[in-house]
């Protein structure tokens, strides 16, 4: 799957505003720009593919702060190459609003290629 997507977008205000349209059925709705945030979006031919965003803490701690793979682009991989584009970023934690059994699901299946 290295050819999923053709290119990476720095996420910044102008990028955020221009993939957050409803044409994406309300994905990135959660992500926010700052001083302490910065990600990037994955885009296949002129498609939102993926996106993730990570946060510097007040702690040090670096978070994933948001990540989403657009449903015609989910069970490729893309996630986790969104997890190790985070990780590059400097993520060391990973924050979830996902129910705690998709969370655990979601938990398992990344410790499964470790």
């Amino acid at each position: 799957y290295t050819t999923l997507f053709r290119s990476e977008v720095v996420l910044n205000k102008g990028t955020l505003e221009r993939y957050k349209k409803t044409q994406y059925g309300g994905y990135l709705s959660h992500f926010r720009c700052n001083g302490n945030t910065k990600g990037v979006l994955f885009i296949h031919k002129s498609a939102l593919a993926g996106a993730v965003n990570v946060e510097k803490k007040n702690d040090g701690h670096t978070w994933i702060q948001a990540l989403e793979v657009n449903h015609e682009f989910q069970r490729k991989g893309l996630g986790m190459r969104l997890v190790k584009r985070a990780q590059a970023m400097g993520a060391t934690s990973l924050f979830s609003a996902l129910s705690a059994t998709s969370f655990l699901n979601l938990f398992k299946y990344l410790q499964s290629f470790q």
